[in-house]
């Protein structure tokens, strides 16, 4: 799904329905809602979580062990989240799950390729492929763009969005900081952006960055 020009909505549920039932299957975690938030708000959208409640209005054990994490994370992260805007593309190195294929059966791969060119948005559950280390959404605020590293591992990864002559035409970038502060080395050139995942994040789930300059 491209950038939508209009706000818009996803919706999702925890579990298999809309309402707690005893002996369910998680269909979502911690990792796989907050790659949808990621995802959505590169969009233009907001995501719209449903929990489901026990009988008593009270939370399940497994469906506070989620929303903890995820709360955790978003507030380390929330600057890159309220009231950010798209940018001109949504992420760079874009269906990483396909390039990596092999290890798909054929029946997964075909209804990847259907679900990568449908213009509906499709959520991803705990059972779809990971994404590739280097694939990335984008949000912005103000003068800062915010890049989410959607299954980061300690390396360089290199963004040819950002290169200096690519078609989104950035600016020359000053500094790029994890969310907590911390500098991350990087190196610009006309053909793309390369900068280090640091070993030590401030969560194990997507890692977002801060780069100032490029807008």
């Amino acid at each position: 799904m491209p950038i939508n020009p209009k706000p818009w909505q996803g919706i999702i549920t925890t579990g298999p329905h809309w309402f707690y039932k005893k002996d369910r299957e998680m269909v979502h975690n911690a990792r796989t809602i907050i790659e949808m938030m990621a995802d959505v708000n590169s969009k233009n959208g907001n995501l719209l979580l449903n929990v489901e409640l026990l009988p008593n209005g009270s939370l399940s054990s497994d469906e506070k062990a989620i929303l903890d994490e995820v709360g955790a994370w978003v507030n380390k992260n929330s600057a890159a989240i309220y009231a950010s805007k798209p940018w001109k593309v949504y992420g760079d190195n874009l269906n990483s799950i396909l390039k990596r294929a092999s290890s798909i059966a054929n029946a997964d791969l075909e209804a990847l390729k259907k679900q990568n060119e449908s213009e509906q948005f499709n959520q991803r559950t705990i059972k779809s492929p990971p994404y590739g280390n280097d694939e990335v959404r984008f949000t912005t605020k103000g003068n800062v763009l915010y890049v989410f590293v959607l299954n980061p591992t300690e390396g360089e990864i290199s963004l040819p969005t950002l290169g200096l002559k690519s078609n989104q035409s950035p600016n020359q970038i000053k500094s790029i900081r994890m969310m907590d502060g911390k500098k991350v080395a990087f190196k610009q050139t006309d053909e793309k952006l390369t900068f280090k995942i640091p070993a030590n994040r401030p969560s194990k789930y997507a890692a977002v960055f801060e780069v100032k300059g490029a807008l």
